[in-house]
C-alpha cells in the first residue's frame, strides 16, 4: 500500500528511499594468469608473464513518482552497461651470479619489457515519467526518455625497465632500479618519463660483534630514495582537446569544443626519501621499526581556471608541488608465552605533514571548502568563520576576519577564511591490536584510533536551515536546540520560515572534530582436537567468528554522520558503516 506524501517532502528520508526506490549492480568478473620460464645458462633465465581482467557490469536505478528526489519528474530511471577488459604483459631476463662458494653473497640483474592496456565499453540510458506504481520499475516504462550514451575507451602504459641488487651474506644489501615509462593519457611532448631508485640495507645484527648478543634478534637500518610517476585519475583523454557532439544546432546534429586540451600535460612525479629501522629482541618477545619519509609529489593535476572569453571554464595542467613528511613508529611484544598460550600485542602511531611548496604562477588555487596555497597545508579549510548565535536575539553571527575581534550578522560582511589550525587530515592516526591464543580457541581484537583533523557536512545547509529548507528537507534534530527567547545560549539561530540571515550558508559552523576510537574487528576461532574429528572422519574443522565496527567512540557527539568519510573528510550523506558478524565453519575431509 502507497502513502499518501506531502508534496516535496523529505527529500532525504533514508527508510522510503530504501523501500520505494532501487539500486542495483550485478557483476561478472573472470581471471587469469600465465607464465612462463626458460633457463638460457646456469644464472641465467627468462620469464614471460601474462595477467587479465574482464569485468561485465550491469546497473539498474530507479526513483519513485511518489517521494523523494523523482517525484518532480514523475519518477526517473537509469541504466549502465559497462565492459572492461585489460591486461599486463611482461617479460624479462633475469642473471644471478653468486660470487662465493656458500653462494651467500651474489648480485641479480634484471631487464625486461612490459605492456599493459585497459579496454572500456560503456552504455546507458534514462529516463523519466513513469506510471502511479512501484511494479514497473525498468526504462521500457517510461514516457519520456532523457539518456541515451555509448562510448569506447582505451589507455595503455609500456615499460622498459631493469633492476640490481647486492647481498653479501644477508648483512649488505644493496638495490637499485631504472626504469622509462609511457603513457597514453599524456600529452604528445610529454608521453614518456625516466623513473629509478636506489636503497640500502645493514644488518647490524649479522655483524661479528653482535652474533654473540643473544637478546638481539634483529637490528636492521634501512635508507632508500627514488622517484616513481603517476597516471592514474588522469582520466583517459585529458590532454586532448575534444569536441562534443549532439542536438545542439538549433535541434540538428552539431559539434563545439568542450575541451581545451594541453599537450605538455605530464607524469605526476613523487620523490620520496626514506629511512627506517627494523630491531627484535629476546627472540622477538619484544619488537618494533621506526619510519622517516619526505616525499615530494611534483606535477600535480588540478584544473585551472581559464578566462570566460576563451570559451572553456578551465585547463588541466601540472599545477605544482605538494610535500608530505612524517613517521610511523610499530611497537610489538609477547607479554606471555607459556606451552599452550600466547599473548600478542602491537601499536602502531602515524604523523603527517602536508605543505603546498609550489603553484602554478604562485597562485591560489579555489577547491570547494579548501584553497590551495603556497607554504599551507593542502585540506586546510576556507570557510566563513562561525562565531555562534547571538543570546539577545537569535542572529548568526560571523567573525569578520581571521582576527576573531569581531562579529557580524550580516554574512557579505564577513570573508571566507584559510584556517590552518582546523584540517582535513588527522595528526595521528594507528591500531592497537591484541591476539590470545590457547590451545586450538584465538581471539583477536583491533582498535582502529584517529585524532585531530575536522569533519565537513556540506548537506548541513540544508538539514539545519532554521527555516529556509522546511517542508523541503528533513532536518536535523539539533534544530530542536534552536534560540528560543532572549539569553539562551545555544548554536543553532532562531527558526524563521524563509530562513534566518542566511545562517545555514556554508560556514566552519558545519565543521566537527573528527576523534574517534574504532572497535574494527574482533575474530574468534576454535580449531577442534583432531581426536574428536577424526572419529566422524573429520581431518580438521574450523569454526570462526568475526565482528565488524562493533563499538566507535567518538569526541563531538553532534556528529552526524561517521567518523570515517575518506580523505577529504567530508560528508556525501553516506550510510554508516554496518555492524557485522560473520560466522564460518570450514571442514576438512
Amino acid at each position: 500500500m502507497l502513502l499518501n506524501f506531502q508534496k516535496n517532502g523529505g527529500v532525504f528520508n533514508p527508510l522510503v528511499r530504501a523501500s520505494y526506490n532501487k539500486n542495483t549492480t550485478k557483476q561478472t568478473t573472470l581471471r587469469g594468469y600465465v607464465t612462463g620460464e626458460a633457463k638460457i645458462m646456469t644464472d641465467l633465465k627468462f620469464t614471460s608473464r601474462y595477467s587479465a581482467e574482464y569485468f561485465d557490469v550491469s546497473e539498474d536505478a530507479y526513483r519513485n513518482p511518489f517521494y523523494g528526489d523523482g517525484q518532480a519528474q514523475g519518477g526517473d530511471a537509469f541504466s549502465a552497461y559497462t565492459r572492461l577488459f585489460n591486461y599486463t604483459f611482461s617479460n624479462f631476463f633475469d642473471y644471478r651470479k653468486s660470487i662465493n662458494k656458500a653462494q651467500d653473497v651474489y648480485f641479480d640483474v634484471k631487464l625486461g619489457y612490459e605492456a599493459s592496456a585497459i579496454k572500456n565499453y560503456t552504455l546507458q540510458a534514462g529516463g523519466q515519467a513513469f506510471p502511479a506504481t512501484l511494479a514497473l520499475q525498468y526504462l521500457a516504462s517510461a514516457a519520456t526518455p532523457t539518456t541515451a550514451y555509448t562510448i569506447p575507451r582505451d589507455r595503455a602504459n609500456t615499460s622498459t625497465f631493469s633492476s640490481a641488487d647486492f647481498n653479501y651474506k644477508n648483512r649488505y644489501v644493496v638495490t637499485g632500479s631504472f626504469h622509462r615509462d609511457g603513457s597514453s593519457v599524456f600529452g604528445a611532448n610529454f608521453r614518456y618519463g625516466n623513473f629509478w631508485s636506489a636503497g640500502g640495507t645493514w644488518n647490524a645484527s649479522e655483524e661479528k660483534f653482535l652474533k654473540d648478543k643473544k637478546w638481539i634478534t634483529l637490528l636492521k637500518l634501512r635508507s632508500s630514495y627514488g622517484i616513481t610517476g603517476n597516471s592514474l585519475g588522469f582520466g583517459y583523454y585529458t590532454s586532448l582537446a575534444t569536441y562534443g557532439y549532439g542536438s545542439n544546432y538549433t535541434g540538428l546534429p552539431g559539434s563545439a569544443p568542450n575541451k581545451v586540451g594541453n599537450p605538455n600535460l605530464s607524469w605526476e612525479n613523487n620523490k620520496q626519501f626514506n629511512v627506517g629501522l627494523d630491531v627484535a629482541f629476546f627472540k622477538s618477545r619484544l619488537y618494533g621499526s621506526l619510519d622517516y619519509y619526505d616525499r615530494k609529489s611534483d606535477g600535480l593535476l588540478a584544473t585551472i581556471p581559464l578566462s570566460p572569453t576563451s570559451g572553456f571554464t578551465g585547463q588541466n595542467q601540472n599545477i605544482g608541488v605538494i610535500q608530505n613528511k612524517g613517521i610511523e613508529l610499530l611497537i610489538g611484544g609477547k607479554p606471555l608465552v607459556t606451552k599452550n598460550f600466547n599473548w600478542d600485542i602491537t601499536f602502531n602511531i602515524a604523523h603527517n605533514n602536508n605543505k603546498v611548496l609550489s603553484l602554478y604562477n604562485h597562485s591560489p588555487v579555489n577547491a570547494g571548502q579548501f584553497k590551495y596555497t603556497e607554504g599551507n597545508t593542502l585540506q586546510a579549510y576556507f570557510l566563513r568563520p562561525w562565531a555562534g548565535v547571538d543570546p539577545a536575539n537569535g542572529d548568526p553571527l560571523w567573525y569578520t576576519d581571521a582576527t576573531h575581534k569581531s562579529t557580524t550578522n550580516a554574512i557579505n560582511k564577513t570573508t571566507q577564511v584559510l584556517d590552518n589550525t582546523k584540517t582535513a587530515m588527522p595528526k595521528y592516526y594507528g591500531a592497537f591490536t591484541n591476539t590470545f591464543s590457547y590451545k586450538g580457541i584465538s581471539l583477536t581484537a583491533q582498535l582502529y584510533y584517529n585524532f585531530g583533523n575536522y569533519l565537513y557536512d556540506p548537506y548541513g545547509s540544508y538539514l539545519s536551515s532554521e527555516g529556509i529548507y522546511l517542508g523541503v528537507f528533513g532536518q536535523m534534530s539539533q534544530e530542536l536546540n534552536s534560540w528560543k527567547k532572549a539569553g539562551d545560549i545555544t548554536n543553532i539561530p532562531k527558526i524563521i520560515s524563509g530562513g534566518n540571515k542566511n545562517s545555514y550558508r556554508a560556514s566552519s559552523r558545519f565543521l566537527y572534530k573528527g576523534d574517534y576510537i574504532r572497535l574494527r574487528d574482533v575474530q574468534f576461532g576454535y580449531t577442534v582436537p583432531q581426536k574428536y574429528t577424526q572419529k566422524a572422519y573429520i581431518n580438521n574443522l574450523n569454526i570462526y567468528v568475526r565482528g565488524t565496527n562493533l563499538l566507535t567512540f567518538k569526541t563531538d557527539k553532534y556528529l552526524p554522520f561517521d567518523t570515517e568519510t575518506g580523505v577529504n573528510s567530508t560528508n556525501n550523506l553516506d550510510v554508516f558503516p554496518l555492524k557485522s558478524i560473520t560466522v564460518r565453519i570450514k571442514i576438512g575431509l
